[in-house]
């Protein structure tokens, strides 16, 4: 029992051991690479800050060459720009010398010409201005002579349309008061024909009723149905009228 309690505890003792080793060795593998990584990290940065003012320092001394080097030729083209003038000018001045000397006299009397073609001119722009005026006036009065023909026209015209206007409306009046008579005609005819037909219907109706009303003359038919003449006065008729005390004409009662 002894025996076996000490190997194990031994065994566990290594297997400790070993994994307290690996667990150093893991550490320190980890612990290395951050503290390289950092570093790589820095010396980076550094080389970045040190690398970005050189660049701009070459940049500018770049750009300060350009700007001589085009400042330069601007200089150059200035002089030469200035050399070609000067040379203008003098080339001018010569010519205009000698052109002056040539053609003085010409000059002369091209400034005479001139004066008289001035004058010349000033004395026909004088007469266009009066003829100008002279036109002005005439035009003014055909103005005013056509505002007066418009204004007769116009008033003519109107004479002309209120003298129509008042022959359509009196033409009109008539027309209206004709038709007025008309129509009363017509409903005055067409009255007295329905009172005729009203009347001879009522007649024809009345006939139907008593066919021999020509012939026997007038008789009165009772409130009961009796019929009686005025003439003779039968025992009928008495008799209806003393039990009604009332007759009424055969007309009356067809209608």
């Amino acid at each position: 029992m002894n025996r076996r309690w000490t190997e194990r505890s031994f065994i566990g003792v290594v297997m400790r051991f070993i994994v307290l080793v690996l667990i150093g060795m893991l550490a320190t593998s980890l612990v290395a690479d951050h503290c390289t990584a950092m570093a790589v990290h820095e010396l980076l940065g550094w080389a970045a800050a040190a690398a970005k003012p050189a660049s701009d320092v070459a940049r500018s001394i770049i750009d300060y060459f350009k700007v001589r080097q085009q400042s330069v030729r601007e200089v150059e083209r200035a002089r030469l720009a200035k050399k070609q003038a000067e040379t203008l000018l003098e080339k001018s001045k010569f010519e205009t010398a000698k052109a002056a000397e040539l053609n003085q006299s010409a000059l002369e009397n091209k400034l005479e010409r001139a004066l008289h073609e001035k004058k010349a001119a000033l004395s026909a722009a004088d007469v266009n201005d009066a003829r100008l005026q002279e036109t002005r006036r005439e035009q003014e009065m055909m103005q005013l002579d056509l505002q007066k023909k418009k204004s007769d026209i116009e008033a003519m015209y109107l004479s002309k349309i209120q003298e129509q206007t008042d022959r359509i409306r009196a033409e009109t009046d008539s027309k209206v008061n004709l038709y007025r008579l008309l129509t009363l005609l017509v409903l005055g005819f067409a009255s007295y024909l329905f009172y005729r037909l009203h009347h001879l219907q009522r007649r024809n109706h009345a006939t139907l009723l008593a066919p021999d009303l020509v012939k026997t003359g007038p008789r009165y038919i009772t409130r009961t149905g009796h019929v009686t003449t005025p003439q003779t006065g039968g025992d009928t008729g008495n008799a209806a009228m003393k039990s009604n005390g009332k007759a009424e004409p055969a007309i009356a009662a067809a209608s």
